[in-house]
């Protein structure tokens, strides 16, 4: 993590990763930020690529209208005044779409980031895009609340690590590694209000 972002304080709990989410709150907050999406990132995102998979939700309500596929570039700045250029598209994913940003790579190296830590996404009050980083803290990993998910076409009933950030007919949940599949992979569930709970890898995800 960049040193001009963060502090060399640990948190009260001893959790140094703590220390560095809040200085980087706190510059964002200086700045006059108003911080509307943080996403852990998955492998698929931090696997240097740059390409970022960004909720359906989120895409549609602070991101431009995209008419076309191939999408738009779109101008940001980190908090250090680095600029970068992504470029904002999406992909035809089940008759819905899977919206992305691409060139966040050297964003990623600049701030250090890996899987599981978590990309910020805040406007400034003249609506510029900025964007920082910071690293995965204990207080991430206790949240969101297990939230119970009921299929009345099946019965099942999981409880998935995650919070409803997709469309208001599907929404994807988080999932741990392998978890009753015995498969090893990163997996989330997808919560449809036409095709019940179900698996689904990564690539397959909105979220």
């Amino acid at each position: 993590m960049d040193p001009g972002c963060v502090g060399n304080v640990m948190g009260s709990d001893g959790d140094p990763g703590e220390s560095q989410a809040l200085n980087v709150a706190r510059t964002l907050e200086g700045m006059g930020c108003t911080v509307f999406y943080e996403k852990p990132l998955t492998t698929s995102d931090a696997n240097g690529s740059g390409r970022v998979v960004i909720p359906k939700a989120v895409a549609e309500q602070y991101f431009p209208h995209l008419d076309d596929q191939a999408g738009v570039p779109i101008e940001a700045a980190d908090t250090l005044g680095n600029a970068y250029t992504f470029r904002f598209r999406f992909w035809i994913n089940n008759q819905s779409r899977m919206y992305l940003l691409e060139g966040a790579s050297e964003m990623h190296q600049r701030y250090d980031l890996k899987v599981g830590d978590v990309m910020i996404f805040a406007h400034m009050p003249d609506s510029t895009l900025i964007v920082a980083g910071r690293p995965m803290t204990e207080a991430d990993i206790r949240k969101p609340p297990l939230r119970r998910v009921n299929n009345p076409q099946s019965g099942v009933k999981r409880d998935l690590v995650g919070q409803w950030t997709a469309s208001s007919d599907c929404a994807l949940f988080p999932w741990k590694k392998g978890s009753d599949t015995g498969t090893g992979q990163d997996m989330h569930w997808a919560v449809s209000r036409t095709c019940g709970v179900a698996p689904v890898c990564p690539s397959a995800c909105i979220t």
